[in-house]
């Protein structure tokens, strides 16, 4: 056993094939001994091959979270894998959501279905499928996510009001953003939800990109592939608008 274990070890490094061959389950890789508590000298690709699909096979089992997390104890930039954001008990829950989506956006589709399976926990099961949908290729854009563009993108408007005594919603408070956001609300682009909160984290639908359209650029054309709107396609819309070729007669507009 022994030797078959150090065998296994070895090889890759004098093929140099390991990169290329396909992940072995993570249980496997527990029970087996190939993984060692000494993930510091582990590669942070490395460890997210090997930790990728364990909330799927072990979620339930104590015995292999217990194990995982040991693993990727203090061992540097690992704990940014998927597994150590859903198990930290350092973050919130939108905190770890902001995390995997965050990674998502960076281009590393290893965190879709953890992304996933965690809002289906949460209850969240409407904004799960549309990442499902987006397959980490279109990632569903927030109400956050518009109100930072129409930030940048409207700055002109947007800045002169910032000196004002403006009105910041709840939720919004200690945001590094909260002065932007509340004159993006004060001059209508964005309305809040009838709870008086502004709700950034929720998925940005049609019906309400069409409303900011109208209070923002009026006439300006929006192409959707769903009825929720991307990152990718929110981003091609302020970009098609500030080059001036829709309708720019709205206010913001550049």
């Amino acid at each position: 056993m022994t030797f078959l274990l150090v065998t296994s070890l070895l090889l890759p490094a004098v093929t140099g094939q390991f990169s290329s061959t396909p992940p072995d389950s993570v249980m496997w890789k527990l029970e087996a001994g190939f993984i060692t508590p000494d993930a510091s000298a582990l590669g942070r690709v490395q460890v997210r091959r090997l930790l990728s699909n364990l909330l799927d096979i072990a979620w339930t089992d104590p015995a292999l979270i217990a194990a995982g997390s040991s693993i990727t104890q203090g061992a540097g930039p690992v704990h940014h894998s998927p597994f150590r954001i859903i198990t930290s008990e350092e973050l919130s829950d939108r905190g770890k959501i902001d995390a995997l989506r965050e990674q998502l956006l960076d281009g590393n589709r290893n965190v879709l279905v953890p992304l996933v399976c965690f809002l289906v926990e949460l209850g969240r099961v409407e904004e799960a499928e549309t990442y499902m949908v987006g397959m980490g290729v279109d990632v569903p854009a927030t109400r956050r996510d518009l109100a930072v563009a129409a930030a940048w993108y409207g700055r002109f408007d947007v800045y002169p009001l910032m000196v004002r005594d403006l009105a910041i919603p709840a939720d919004l408070e200690g945001d590094s953003r909260e002065l932007q956001f509340a004159a993006i609300i004060a001059l209508g682009w964005i309305n809040l939800a009838p709870d008086g909160l502004f709700h950034g984290e929720q998925i940005l639908w049609v019906p309400l990109m069409d409303r900011f359209i109208d209070a923002y650029c009026p006439g300006a054309d929006l192409s959707c592939r769903h009825d929720w709107v991307s990152m990718r396609e929110m981003e091609a819309w302020f970009e098609t608008v500030a080059s001036g070729q829709p309708s720019t007669s709205g206010t913001g507009a550049q």
